[in-house]
């Protein structure tokens, strides 16, 4: 599997669904290839503030399938494209496994590694 494959993937799950005024699913989506498989998520954006990022839904589906090591990640935003995840979810896939600090991430020019990523991660 490549980031084309991925990207493809990311792009879909970036459905900017309004889903009543206050709540909006997908207007990022992620993809992820592990060992094992490749995962996707959405994000979910609530009037009040709560929702998580399309990261945490993949982090949900991995820990419920006892996979924690992620290979690939792309990450698309339904208007900006292709996105870089946030803080809390590079120290967030950091935490869930040290092994992700070697997981390549797809930028718009660039490959590069979640460690580069979090250059002063929390040990």
């Amino acid at each position: 599997m490549d980031f084309d494959e991925l990207l493809s993937n990311a792009r879909n799950a970036a459905t900017n669904t309004v889903v009543s005024n206050k709540t909006i699913v997908g207007r990022v989506g992620v993809a992820v290839l592990t060992h094992k498989k490749m995962y996707i998520g959405s994000s979910l954006s609530l009037g009040c503030s709560l929702g998580f990022c399309a990261e945490a839904a993949v982090v949900g589906e991995m820990i419920r399938n006892k996979d924690y090591i992620i290979k690939m990640l792309v990450a698309y935003h339904c208007k900006d494209g292709i996105v870089s995840p946030c803080g809390k979810c590079r120290e967030m896939l950091y935490q869930l496994h040290p092994e992700n600090l070697k997981c390549k991430i797809l930028l718009n020019n660039r490959i590069v590694t979640l460690e580069k990523l979090l250059p002063e991660y929390y040990p």
